[in-house]
């Protein structure tokens, strides 16, 4: 058997997908976005979990792949918005306020990159999970959303407290530093942040090891601090980098734009 692990738990799925697996004191466990149900599994097994619930960010293929097999599995429910996954044996929307797990869960709507996207907030684990919203040092590209409607989202959860661990959907790091070092005006504070992200991987690359997942979950504040992303009511950031968009959603959208040409 594996060694305790803290919670949340990173759990590499298909590609560059992270799920991310919770457990309380009695054995009891829930899931986000299983994109495949092998991995999941093990896990549970490892531990000697038994899995409870299934909860869903969004309905790409992705982040849903495991969940009716580990359902069927394991007899967990699945909890997800609209529209999402089938099954579906709870449908989650904003402002739901439920228990998973013996831990208290807010449903929160952020639309931008998904149809009826949620993230689901636990004060108890100080934990965000944002499926595609918010990433380390990155957010989700615009597939059924505005831009609008994504900076309203990011600006949601950059009101979390400083501490909460962003616990998104996928490993975008490589990209993610390769756009964030092409820019200027970070500060020096967030510098420090994209520099220890750096080292760390580094770290793992000189071991002989895949850097996927080092570094994650990032915390709020420190997001807050080198995302570019969230720096979008940053007058001098924008300066320094030519973007002459008004605050917020429209220079949101100018980042938004040159990481997808990147």
């Amino acid at each position: 058997m594996n060694p305790p692990m803290p919670y949340p738990l990173a759990i590499p799925c298909l590609t560059d997908n992270f799920a991310w697996l919770v457990a309380n004191g009695d054995g009891e466990a829930f899931v986000v976005d299983p994109g495949e149900a092998r991995p999941i599994k093990e896990a549970l097994d490892d531990r000697n979990l038994r899995l409870t619930h299934i909860l869903i960010t969004h309905y790409h293929f992705d982040h849903i792949g495991g969940a009716a097999e580990l359902s069927e599995h394991s007899g967990a429910e699945i909890w997800a918005p609209k529209d999402s996954v089938k099954p579906t044996h709870k449908i989650i929307s904003d402002g739901d306020e439920l228990e998973v797990c013996g831990k208290s869960m807010r449903v929160i709507y952020t639309p931008g990159h998904a149809l009826n996207h949620v993230s689901l907030y636990f004060a108890e684990l100080d934990a965000i999970f944002s499926g595609d919203v918010l990433f380390a040092l990155g957010c989700g590209r615009l597939f059924d959303g505005s831009a609008q409607e994504m900076w309203g989202s990011l600006t949601k959860l950059s009101k979390l407290p400083a501490q909460t661990l962003v616990c998104g959907g996928h490993d975008y790091l490589a990209g993610n530093l390769r756009f964030v070092n092409s820019l200027k005006g970070i500060g020096e504070q967030g510098k420090r942040v994209i520099e220890n992200i750096e080292l760390a991987r580094e770290k793992k690359k000189s071991e002989g090891k895949s850097p996927l997942g080092v570094g994650l979950p990032t915390r709020l504040g420190d997001e807050i601090l080198a995302n570019p992303f969230l720096l979008a009511t940053d007058s001098d950031f924008l300066q320094a980098n030519g973007i002459t968009a008004s605050l917020g959603a429209e220079a949101f959208a100018e980042i938004r734009r040159r990481k997808d040409r990147l």
